[in-house]
C-alpha cells in the first residue's frame, strides 16, 4: 500500500493495445479527482477498434538501452528512439497529431489536404518510430485514397503529386511499406504512372522512386508486384520512355532488379513485348559510350550497374539465358570482379554464383577462376564468399 501511495504501479504485459494503456493509467491516476468516470471508461470500451496502436511497456529495458557512457551517435540515437516507443505521453502526442492529420486528409480542398501532407512528412522524418507509429493507423489507406484521385485537371495533379511527394520519407521504412503493400500500393502506383501525361515527369519519378523504396524496404514485395501484373507494367515503361532519360531508366531498371530476386518475375518480364529488347539497348550503349566509373560520368556507371545486375538475374531464367550470355553480360559482371569496389565484386560473385552451373562454357572462357582469385587478394573480407563460388567453377 506503501508502494501504491508512492506512485509505483504494476506493469502491463507486452504488447498491449495503447488506449487500453492509457485508459489504465489514467484510471490509476494519484489524484483520485482525476480519474475518468465510468460513464466515460464505459464509452472508451464501447468504441474499440483493432487496429489501435500498440506499444510495448518493458521499461527496465528502455532504460537499460539508455544507460551506459560513450558509444556511437548511431546507439544514441537507436536508444532514443527505443525510448520514445516506450513513452505513452510521447505516442499520445504523435497519435494526437496523427488523428488531426487524418481529418485534414478527408476534406475536399486542396489547401487542406496539403497542409496535413506537410504536417505527416514533418513527423515522419523526426524519427523511425513516428513513421512506424503512422503504419498501424488508417493514413495509409488515407494516401492511397489520394493516390486514386482521378483526372489531369489541376487539383487532381496537385493532390496526387503532394501524396507522392510526402511518401518518400514513408516508405524507407519496412512496416509502413508492408501496410501500403497489403493495401495494393505498387500497382497503382504503376497505374498512375502510365496514365500521367508525358509531360508528368515530376509526378513519374516521384511515383518510382516510391516504389523503388517500398520493394527495398518491403522484402516480400516482389511477390506481390508479380502477382499483381506488375511486372509486365514495369516493362511495358520500359519500352515506352525514352533511354536519354538517365533518372528515369535509372529508377525503373532499379525496380526491375528488386523484382527480378523472384523468379516469376523474370518469366513475366520476357513475356512484356519488347521490353527484353530494350534492357539489352541500354546494356549496349552504355557498354559501347565506355560507362566506367569516374566523376564525369557517375550516373551513367550507376545505370550501367543497374543494368548489369537486372540482366545478370535474367540469365538464372533458362529462357533468357542464352539471349544475356550473347549480348556479353557476362563479359562485365566477369570485369567487376577486378574492380576496387568490394561492393561490385560481392554482386557480381553473387551472379557467377548463380550461372555457374548452367554457364560452365562461357565462365571457363573467362577465366572466372582465376578473376576469383585475384578479388580475394584484393578483397580479403570476400574470401568466404570467393572460396564457395570458386568451388562451383571450371579450373
Amino acid at each position: 500500500a506503501a508502494r501504491v501511495r508512492a506512485g509505483a504501479r504494476p506493469p502491463l504485459p507486452s504488447p498491449f493495445p495503447y488506449v487500453f494503456y492509457r485508459l489504465i493509467h489514467a484510471c490509476w491516476h494519484q489524484d483520485a479527482d482525476k480519474r475518468p468516470a465510468m460513464a466515460k471508461v464505459v464509452k472508451i470500451l464501447a468504441q474499440r477498434n483493432e487496429s489501435l496502436l500498440f506499444i510495448k511497456n518493458d521499461d527496465q529495458s528502455a532504460a537499460a538501452a539508455a544507460g551506459g557512457s560513450g558509444g556511437t551517435a548511431r546507439r544514441a540515437r537507436s536508444n532514443t528512439e527505443k525510448i520514445k516507443a516506450l513513452d505513452p505521453r510521447y505516442v499520445a502526442k504523435v497519435h494526437e497529431a496523427l488523428d488531426k492529420i487524418g481529418y485534414a486528409l478527408q476534406e475536399d480542398d486542396v489547401p487542406s489536404i496539403a497542409k496535413g501532407l506537410r504536417g505527416l512528412a514533418t513527423i515522419a522524418r523526426q524519427s523511425q518510430t513516428n513513421v512506424a507509429l503512422i503504419a498501424r493507423t488508417q493514413l495509409p489507406m488515407h494516401l492511397l485514397s489520394l493516390l486514386s484521385v482521378e483526372g489531369g485537371d489541376k487539383r487532381a495533379v496537385s493532390v496526387r503529386l503532394a501524396t507522392l511527394l510526402s511518401l518518400h520519407n514513408l516508405t524507407t521504412d519496412e512496416e509502413f511499406s508492408r501496410a501500403l503493400c497489403r493495401c495494393g500500393a505498387l500497382p497503382l502506383l504503376l497505374e498512375s504512372i502510365e496514365s500521367l501525361a508525358a509531360d508528368s515527369q515530376k509526378e513519374r519519378d516521384a511515383a518510382l522512386k516510391n516504389v523503388v523504396q517500398m520493394m527495398t524496404a518491403a522484402k516480400d514485395s516482389a511477390a506481390l508486384l508479380c502477382a499483381s501484373g506488375g511486372v509486365d507494367t514495369l516493362g511495358a515503361l520500359l519500352v515506352a520512355t525514352d533511354p536519354s532519360n538517365g533518372t528515369t531508366m535509372m529508377l525503373l531498371i532499379h525496380a526491375l532488379g528488386l523484382a527480378f530476386e523472384e523468379e516469376d518475375s523474370i518469366s513475366a518480364f520476357n513475356r512484356a513485348e519488347g521490353a527484353v529488347d530494350r534492357l539489352i539497348a541500354v546494356y549496349t550503349a552504355l557498354r559501347d559510350a565506355g560507362a566506367a566509373a569516374t566523376s564525369a560520368n557517375a550516373d551513367r556507371f550507376r545505370l550501367m550497374v543497374r543494368t548489369v545486375d537486372a540482366l545478370a538475374k535474367c540469365a538464372r531464367n533458362d529462357d533468357m539465358r542464352e539471349t544475356v550470355v550473347d549480348a556479353g553480360v557476362l563479359d562485365t559482371v566477369g570485369d567487376f570482379l577486378l574492380d576496387e569496389r568490394r561492393v561490385l565484386v560481392a554482386m557480381a560473385l553473387q551472379h557467377i554464383a548463380a550461372v555457374a552451373p548452367a554457364c560452365q562454357v562461357e565462365l571457363a572462357a573467362l577465366n572466372a577462376r582465376d578473376r576469383v582469385e585475384q578479388a580475394v587478394v584484393r578483397h580479403p573480407a570476400l574470401a568466404s564468399l570467393c572460396a564457395g563460388v570458386a568451388s562451383g567453377l571450371p579450373a
